[in-house]
């Protein structure tokens, strides 16, 4: 280890911080058994940014591969979420780079066991480069039965895959390639075939129900999400940087994301009141930004009491609903646009009113306001006059200021959003140092 951190000094310039611990994980456990799963046949530290690695081993490897990343001179954060059949470990590097490994000793979905771990790592394949990996019919099975039984579609990548177990008679490879067939096959046939196997009967069963019981209660309490939201004027690159954001979050952050426009939206927009559902969402799509008319303070008041009591009662479902789960929650535009942006929703009313209902709700975790010129926003859309833009964004910079200085434990930035891969390291660096 010693001689691997030494090397590793004058790597820096060739290799990442990510790559260089892979490389040395994959050295440390060269001469164990294990079996890498759907790694490609490549140098292991060549594995997307936007990837985890995933690796079958005997449960007692688990303590000797998490000391070996717990004591590794480039991880500056270090996570686990460990579970009574897998291990899952973050990573952050000092250069802001994640990493994320699951260490699995039982296949499982819920409390049904898939495939037998022990089978996999016994039979694994050495690639030209070192690696020992999950042979192609066991990859080809674990991929089908994880995503078909997550009710999720197999990615097209893979759908080739199928092509390998083709001509094989084994039961569980006839029903895989049933449901190829016949993609819209439900998996009632497949449910039966796993609870007739051995690893899901009796005993076997009960202890696996328990502990799937025990797993789900505990990331209840050890895995809570949070809440990011974004506000700019129109033409900023808010969606884009949402859509970016939203996929770095799943990818290596590793949870799901929720975007949510403006409000928790547990009440509809008030024209559906009078217009219908369809035809008022038509009409807030296609007709541009604070065009209203509304001046009378005691429709404002109403309409503004209508939105507040959504912000306010469905802030606790959202928290419920995902963030309690471990889900990040998006919000495109947030209550910001109430205390300075009113109009925007037809209202008309001091801004002391809406700043001092802020004070009655939850604080979402990091909140981002976008800014760029005037004049390079008026290329992309000429839904505002210029003048309107440097008062919103003025107006905008100072509210997150006085935020800012109000608390320590969350965050209020506002950055220039005019060189998009700036703006999104800044982001998911923000996201991940807090």
């Amino acid at each position: 280890n010693v001689w691997n951190e030494g090397l590793n000094e004058f790597m820096t310039n060739l290799k990442s911080s990510r790559q260089l611990i892979i490389m040395d994980l994959f050295d440390a456990i060269h001469n164990e058994e294990y079996a890498a799963l759907k790694m490609a046949n490549d140098f292991p530290e060549s594995v997307s940014l936007n990837s985890d690695i995933d690796i079958i081993i005997p449960k007692k490897l688990n303590e000797k591969m998490e000391s070996f990343l717990k004591n590794h001179a480039l991880i500056s954060q270090f996570k686990t979420e460990k579970k009574s059949f897998m291990n899952a470990i973050k990573i952050v590097t000092y250069e802001n780079e994640i990493l994320a490994l699951d260490l699995i000793w039982q296949l499982k979905r819920k409390n049904l066991e898939m495939l037998n771990a022990k089978e996999i790592i016994a039979k694994n394949v050495k690639n030209g480069f070192g690696v020992k990996n999950a042979s192609c019919k066991y990859t080809v099975q674990y991929i089908a039965l994880f995503h078909l039984l997550n009710n999720a579609k197999i990615p097209k990548k893979y759908l080739t895959y199928n092509q390998i177990i083709q001509n094989s008679d084994k039961k569980l490879d006839l029903l895989i390639n049933e449901y190829y067939s016949n993609r819209k096959q439900n998996k009632t046939k497949l449910l039966h075939y796993l609870h007739r196997q051995k690893e899901n009967k009796k005993i076997s069963f009960i202890i696996n129900t328990i502990n799937y019981g025990m797993d789900t209660l505990k990331s209840y309490f050890s895995n809570s999400g949070f809440v990011v939201t974004f506000s700019g004027v129109d033409g900023v690159g808010k969606s884009t940087v949402i859509e970016q954001i939203a996929l770095k979050i799943e990818k290596q952050l590793r949870k799901r994301v929720v975007i949510l426009r403006h409000r928790p939206s547990l009440l509809p927009i008030l024209s559906v009141y009078t217009k219908g559902k369809d035809k008022a969402h038509t009409d807030v799509i296609s007709s541009l930004p604070r065009q209203g008319k509304n001046t009378s303070l005691l429709s404002s008041l109403f309409r503004f009491s209508y939105y507040y009591f959504d912000y306010l009662i469905g802030q606790f479902v959202i928290y419920f609903r995902y963030t309690l789960r471990g889900h990040v929650v998006i919000y495109d535009r947030y209550y910001f646009d109430f205390i300075n942006d009113s109009r925007r929703s037809n209202i008309q009313l001091p801004k002391f009113i809406s700043k001092s209902g802020y004070l009655f709700l939850l604080k979402p975790k990091f909140n981002f306001f976008l800014f760029e010129e005037a004049k390079v926003i008026l290329k992309r859309k000429k839904e505002l006059d210029e003048s309107t833009i440097n008062e919103l964004t003025i107006e905008y910079k100072t509210l997150f200021q006085n935020l800012k200085l109000k608390t320590k434990n969350t965050v209020y930035d506002s950055i220039r959003n005019d060189n998009l891969d700036n703006t999104l390291q800044t982001i998911i660096s923000t996201l991940i140092k807090n």
